[in-house]
């Protein structure tokens, strides 16, 4: 984001907008997964799901890992899948992160669309 001719970095509050965007998606993927079956024993696909903050997207294997060593290749190549499909929904500018925190949260005004942090949801317990 530009603000004074200058690069702003904020957190992007549209998880949920790309999960539902996903969530279709995978929906007319899940045929060609079942018709794929994976790499030998790694899972076909994967499965997104909400996670706390609306900046966050949680991603899974559809399916556990074999148990032999020739499985651990998979997990590389069903990391990228995931960046890959998020990637393909995220606006131009944005960068799909998996770092568990930002690092400028809660520092002046760090979102977009802008929030100011605070409700009960945003308390720890």
């Amino acid at each position: 984001e530009m603000k004074d001719g200058k690069k702003v970095v904020k957190l992007s509050l549209n998880g949920a907008e790309i999960l539902e965007k996903l969530e279709v998606a995978e929906a007319e993927a899940e045929k060609e997964a079942e018709e794929k079956a994976g790499c030998g024993t790694c899972p076909p696909s994967v499965i997104f799901h909400p996670e706390y903050g609306r900046f966050m997207i949680e991603t899974t294997p559809s399916g556990p890992y074999g148990g032999y060593t020739r499985d651990l290749r998979c997990v590389e190549a069903n990391m990228r899948v995931r960046r890959e499909k998020i990637k393909k929904f995220t606006k131009p500018g944005e960068i799909y992160s998996t770092m568990t925190t930002y690092p400028l949260m809660g520092d002046g005004d760090f979102t977009t669309p802008s929030f100011k942090p605070n409700g009960p949801v945003a308390k720890s317990q």
